[in-house]
């Protein structure tokens, strides 16, 4: 641009002069567009609203660029906008009605709603198009983030428009305009009085039409408000039956990621509340559109909710069936709820499933469940590699803990005794840390029955440093109960000891210690063989001669129904 023309603009920007908008005017018209843009700059910093009205006259041949830049002043052309409306000519209303959606001019709401209502003629429908559009653009702005950049505050636009939208909410039968009720939804909040006072009336005219446009509108700030109701500790029940009578997939994924894996206290409230979920009832294949997020939302919503049971059952199972990961996890949960066969039965079957939170959480029922071989099957779990079901068949197994062992063990059959002591040692992780304190007991009878225990499980290998601190006991005869026990552990500490306890004052510990020292000598050391290869051939020795192979609990089935009937035994003990 000539610096000459670069000074005449701003000259006539500055000026007060009135006179200065013709050429601005007429500027806007050269084809060079370096001076037609710096025309509308300059017409810009002026507040004319002739300007306004010609700038408004040529909208149909303004560039989008300049569409843009008057829209980043809308306050500067609302003026016009609003005259054009009020104008008797259908196209210079036309025009103000693009241009108000074009700079946003929510102000210009109360003009088209009044436009829409009094009468019927073309302008009335667009009047309503426009009200509508604009209410979807000031819904979106706050529904986001404030642009601080645009002075107006949103929150203060809605306030100043709602009072008219109020109005025509509560008149739609009188003017039938849809667009206006839909307007009206996108703009108010679940707290507004109108609006739960016509949730609230299913008599009022404009009930069904409302109820009718929350339940088919996919405009979004619509299905915010919708949503909105399930944190409200008193929303209506209308509204709660719109949120689920809705079969639109994708508002569906909403509304269930908004539920959730774990719906917080208001949502379930309110999910109570809601007695019939059709889409659940007509279409479960709706369940595969889901997404990961969403599944878990479906399955609260199903067993949270009051449909039938049957029916939310059948939700359940669906997933375990087909669902994606997170919807199989929280379905596996969600099963402990539904008692009967056929919850056993689909139980049983998803132990296969491949995922291991899954079969641990369906683990944790077959207990309560009452089914065949549910001790079995956890044993099974506790040489799991993953974690989490090892702990689940610990705390599903926790009546076999060492603590209600040896409370129960003087009253135990042997038969039991070896059976649940081999189930106590297998699922118990404070088994050895529990004898080793029974041992240094400062009570005869504990150390005494914690011998006898090492002895039935065959552990003493775990607790050697034990057994050698018994061999100062004071008592005689458990000092040879250790003997007989450290026989079967070849090891240079073990036979130190045993030579320090043939010194001892009493003839019994004598003879016993030298009996052992007889049967760990004879077993010469093969060369290179491990002190673990040594104990092993000595434990099979010694044990071969006082006690039957060991049984596997695991396998055994005589075993296990052995301590299956100790467990009540045990259990009795602990309560």
């Amino acid at each position: 641009m000539p610096r000459g023309v670069e000074i005449t603009l701003s000259t006539l920007a500055a000026t007060s002069n009135e006179a200065a908008v013709l050429p601005l005017v007429a500027a806007l018209d050269l084809p060079q567009h370096a001076i037609s843009d710096g025309a509308l700059s300059a017409l810009l910093l002026r507040q004319s609203p002739a300007a306004a009205a010609e700038v408004l006259r040529r909208w149909d041949r303004l560039p989008q660029r300049w569409k843009t830049q008057i829209a980043l002043r809308g306050d500067w052309i609302a003026g016009a906008i609003r005259k054009a409306l009020l104008d008797s000519h259908d196209e210079l209303r036309r025009i103000g009605c693009e241009a108000a959606i074009e700079t946003r001019d929510y102000d210009a709401l109360p003009l088209l709603v009044s436009a829409a209502i009094e009468t019927s003629t073309a302008h009335a429908d667009r009047a309503a198009k426009t009200a509508l559009q604009l209410a979807e653009l000031l819904a979106e702005e706050l529904a986001g983030p404030r642009d601080y950049r645009i002075r107006r505050d949103p929150q203060m636009q809605r306030a100043h428009v709602l009072v008219c939208l109020e109005k025509a909410a509560e008149s739609f039968p009188a003017h039938g305009r849809r667009e206006l009720l839909e307007a009206f939804l996108l703009l108010t909040q679940r707290e507004n009085a109108p609006l739960k006072r016509i949730l609230q009336s299913p008599t009022d005219r404009t009930y069904s039409p409302l109820m009718d446009v929350l339940t088919h509108s996919s405009r979004q700030g619509i299905e915010r408000l919708l949503l909105s109701f399930l944190e409200d500790p008193f929303a209506p029940l209308s509204a709660l039956q719109a949120v689920v009578r809705r079969r639109d997939v994708a508002f569906l994924r909403r509304l269930l990621k908004r539920i959730g894996a774990e719906p917080a206290p208001v949502v379930r409230n309110n999910l109570r509340r809601i007695e019939n979920v059709p889409w659940m009832r007509v279409n479960l294949a709706l369940l595969d559109a889901l997404g990961e997020n969403e599944q878990p939302g479906a399955v609260q919503l199903a067993v949270s909710s009051g449909i039938p049971r049957q029916l939310a059952f059948e939700v359940v199972a669906y997933l375990l069936r087909h669902g994606t990961l997170a919807g199989r996890r929280a379905a596996a949960k969600a099963l402990a709820q539904f008692p009967g066969p056929s919850a056993d039965d689909l139980a049983v079957r998803t132990l296969d499933d491949e995922d291991a939170q899954v079969r641990s959480a369906v683990a944790a029922q077959l207990r309560k469940r009452d089914i065949p071989s549910s001790i079995q099957k956890l044993l099974v779990l506790l040489d799991s590699p993953h974690q989490i079901e090892r702990e689940t068949a610990q705390a599903e197994l926790a009546e076999f803990r060492i603590d209600r062992f040896l409370a129960k063990f003087d009253t135990l059959a042997p038969d039991y005794r070896r059976a649940t002591g081999r189930l106590v040692l297998q699922i118990d992780p404070e088994t050895i840390p529990a004898l080793r304190r029974e041992l240094a007991a400062s009570i005869r009878s504990q150390r005494a029955r914690a011998l006898a225990v090492v002895q039935l499980l065959e552990i003493a290998a775990e607790l050697e440093s034990e057994l050698i601190a018994l061999l100062d006991d004071p008592d005689q005869y458990l000092r040879v109960e250790a003997i007989h026990l450290l026989a079967a552990i070849d090891t240079p500490r073990v036979r130190e000891a045993l030579r320090q306890a043939a010194l001892d004052t009493q003839p019994l510990v004598q003879n016993a210690a030298e009996t052992a020292l007889e049967r760990v000598l004879r077993l010469e050391p093969i060369a290179g063989d491990s002190v673990t290869a040594v104990q092993a051939r000595l434990r099979q020795r010694v044990g071969s001669a006082n006690r039957q192979e060991q049984v596997d609990p695991a396998n055994d089935l005589g075993e296990l129904v052995s301590a299956s009937n100790a467990l009540d035994e045990i259990a009795s003990a602990g309560t």
